[in-house]
């Protein structure tokens, strides 16, 4: 009798973690859909918009919907331009193209969705010089940059706000690259701000310098002087040692190349690249405060973002 409890017992257990595993219906409000306003002012290109309607959280990735009948203008110095709906590119363009110090304002309209402004200035850039790239003996690459302010610009003792995109890789054949690790070395990483990282990093690299895989990093000059050096070290692995004699490749020389990017951004696009990196950064754990994706658009969701660039590109 005992042995038939048990079984009876086992199957409904069963029975029951099955039926937990059904899809459950959603039977709420799907509605409540928002304009999206995503615009770029960038210094040397046009400004161009995109005007999208927010998707529902269950709704398809895919399911993506432009509104392209929207009114989109700018007012450009001054100057107030209607812009055209470009389908190629999903966007409405601007004809004429900015540069750093214009003022812009984006205003958009949309039937259903009533009226969105967002207005930022085209920041003065910031320039990036390589003051010394050289290996040493332990094929360690190190490169250092110094990041001077734009004398153009008006002296305002307002905090500078900067984005830079380092990548290292090794060229292996005209098809095949290796993607080096860089490493950033103390006192370059306290000036850009990454200090508190180390408090779990610390064993990553040798003397305990941060180490990422290329990418960006976002800093403000709040913690260095204008034209401070930046040290970066990149480890150069000897071509002995791709091995890729599986395809008939034995490279005898490798090409090293470190591809610079550097962006000046206004106080909103910084805040707004920053919001983002925490939100894709977050675990998701239950008790967390919310992450709010900052936007400048005033009656729709969105941003524009304005920043003026510079790229470099070292070979070895």
């Amino acid at each position: 009798m005992i042995k038939h409890s048990t079984t009876a017992v086992l199957i409904l257990a069963a029975a029951l973690s099955v039926s937990c595993e059904n899809d459950i219906e959603y039977k709420g409000d799907g509605g409540g859909h928002m304009m999206v306003v995503n615009a770029s002012s960038i210094a040397g290109t046009p400004v161009s918009v995109e005007v999208t309607r927010s998707r529902f959280f269950l709704d398809s990735p895919s399911n993506r919907q432009i509104l392209y009948d929207a009114d989109v203008t700018i007012v450009h110095n001054g100057e107030q331009r209607t812009l055209s709906y470009d389908p190629e590119q999903e966007l409405f363009m601007d004809s004429e193209i900015v540069r750093e110090g214009d003022s812009v304002t984006v205003i958009v309209s949309h039937s259903n969705y009533g009226k969105a402004t967002a207005n930022d200035m085209v920041p003065y850039p910031s320039s990036i010089t390589v003051e010394d790239s050289h290996v040493s003996s332990d094929s360690l690459w190190t490169v250092c940059l110094s990041i001077n302010r734009n004398h153009s610009e008006p002296d305002n003792g307002l905090t500078h706000y900067y984005r830079l995109n380092l990548n290292a890789f090794a060229n292996i054949t005209d098809t095949i690259s290796y993607w080096l690790d860089i490493r950033i070395p103390r006192p370059t990483a306290i000036k850009l701000g990454m200090a508190s990282n180390f408090d779990y990093i610390e064993d990553f690299g040798d003397a305990g310098d941060y180490v990422f895989s290329s990418g960006n990093l976002l800093f403000t000059d709040e913690l260095f002087s204008d034209g401070d050096h930046l040290e970066f070290i990149i480890p150069m692995p000897h071509a002995e040692e791709y091995d890729y004699s599986y395809w008939g490749w034995n490279p005898d020389i490798v090409d090293y190349i470190c591809s610079i990017t550097f962006e000046t951004l206004t106080e909103q696009s910084y805040r707004y690249i920053k919001s983002v990196e925490d939100y894709d950064s977050n675990d998701f754990a239950i008790f967390q405060e919310p992450i709010t994706i900052m936007g400048n658009f005033n009656g729709a969701l969105g941003n524009l973002f304005s920043s003026s660039s510079q790229t470099i590109s070292i070979r070895q």
